[in-house]
């Protein structure tokens, strides 16, 4: 074959691929066909065949990270009843815990008396009394008593957790009252009662929220003047009645102030109690502000420690005027001065 026959001849993509590499990838894609015509600078040597390349090989490929291994779930904690003190002296008050999960709902019974519960961080609380009932004029009597939570997991499930509080005995003065026969007419019992509905409906509800933080404010700079629990002579009979809250003296129309967060849930006059605002703290815990002169707030106010609720006065039964001052825990009266700091 002479030069010019091969020069003819037509190059195929291998010859392409050693004599000019650039122009080889140019015409990749047209490799495969047949290429003619004159060419010049090209060898005129044949080329003989290269061996085949061997394909270049990848890594294998990692092994897949063995999925994490999940923590197992931890047990609901069972219901348990907790008990700061298992001890109460009479007019006083305790708490009552329960802790655990899935807690749909409980109640406290005690001695007779129910206790709501509410939600308190991871737990649910109670605020029980050892105090006397609306109306009532006796104390508890010392010695142990039964109490039971009752619990309500969450699909109705139910559970009760007994546990036992024992009341110990507190001391009680008695005094003895003299009223006019127009004040002493308010102590017949039709005309009594007519008060205590009132404050059954009223102490009744239990918010659920506590809105008091710690101890309670003093209502009256005044000085105290009667103690929760005294017992009282009216007009010389006997001594049957007992106090249900705290006295303060004070001139008339001297200031008195909320004791702790809360909502106006009663602005009304009373037969006995006279003019009377009445605060919710929630729990079931409620304050009581009596006889007053005039009213500073209006039921469904919301009012914080040392707010302005009335004045001093003298309405209902009274001797002179004073603040008559009531803390209630589930629906019975307790003696303030342990919610004082002071």
């Amino acid at each position: 074959m002479t030069l010019m026959t091969r020069l003819r001849a037509p190059l195929t993509r291998r010859c392409l691929l050693r004599a000019a590499p650039a122009a080889a990838l140019a015409l990749i894609a047209c490799a495969e066909e047949p290429v003619s015509g004159r060419m010049s600078g090209l060898a005129t040597e044949q080329v003989p065949d290269q061996a085949p390349r061997p394909a270049a090989t990848s890594a294998p490929p990692a092994p897949p990270a063995p999925a994490p291994t999940p923590a197992p779930t931890p047990a609901p904690r069972p219901p348990a009843l907790v008990l700061p003190s298992s001890t109460v002296a009479q007019g006083g008050t305790f708490l009552v815990v329960v802790t655990g999960d899935r807690i749909a709902r409980a109640l406290v019974e005690f001695a007779g008396h129910t206790f709501g519960m509410v939600r308190e961080r991871d737990g649910l609380l109670a605020v029980a009394a050892v105090g006397q009932a609306v109306g009532v004029f006796a104390q508890f009597r010392p010695g142990p008593y039964p109490l039971r939570a009752i619990v309500e997991l969450e699909g109705g499930v139910p559970v009760v957790l007994d546990a036992s509080v024992t009341v110990e005995a507190a001391e009680f003065p008695v005094e003895s009252i003299f009223f006019t026969p127009a004040v002493a007419a308010l102590l017949a019992p039709d005309v009594a009662e007519q008060d205590y509905a009132v404050l059954r409906a009223v102490f009744a509800p239990v918010t659920p929220a506590r809105r008091w933080e710690s101890y309670f404010r003093r209502p009256s700079a005044a000085a105290l003047t009667d103690v929760y629990g005294s017992r009282r002579s009216y007009n010389g009979g006997a001594a049957t009645g007992s106090h249900s809250g705290v006295d303060f003296g004070g001139a008339h129309g001297s200031p008195v102030v909320a004791a702790a967060h809360g909502t106006v849930a009663l602005v009304q006059p009373l037969v006995q109690r006279g003019n009377v605002v009445v605060v919710d703290h929630g729990t079931g815990v409620y304050t009581g502000y009596c006889h007053l002169s005039a009213f500073a707030v209006e039921e469904g106010q919301e009012v914080a420690a040392g707010d302005w609720l009335g004045n001093v006065g003298a309405t209902g039964l009274v001797t002179g005027p004073h603040l008559h001052w009531d803390v209630v825990v589930g629906g019975m009266h307790v003696d303030g001065l342990r919610w004082l700091a002071s």
